[in-house]
């Protein structure tokens, strides 16, 4: 008789197995870089169209509020300041 132990251990063991044959690390590192390279061209489309539709200030103002909620104003200001190229 295996004890309860046992049967979660070859759960485990069972997973981890398959979790490897399926390559799914690489998998998901995969999609958390397409997910980080592709967020600012989608958040420029995001505010334009919002900017178009509610105005500029509004739609950068709701970004930087959101911004702000997630990292902080400080970082925030990072990322919603104006840049110079020079």
């Amino acid at each position: 008789m295996t004890t309860i132990f046992q049967r979660v251990l070859s759960y485990l063991k069972e997973g981890f197995r398959i979790f490897g044959e399926n390559q799914s690390a690489r998998r998901g590192a995969a999609i958390a870089f397409y997910t980080v390279t592709s967020i600012a061209p989608v958040l420029i489309i995001v505010i334009a169209v919002a900017g178009f539709v509610f105005g500029s200030e509004a739609a950068t103002g709701a970004v930087f509020a959101q911004f702000r909620g997630l990292l902080g104003a400080d970082a925030a200001s990072l990322f919603c300041s104006p840049r110079t190229h020079g």
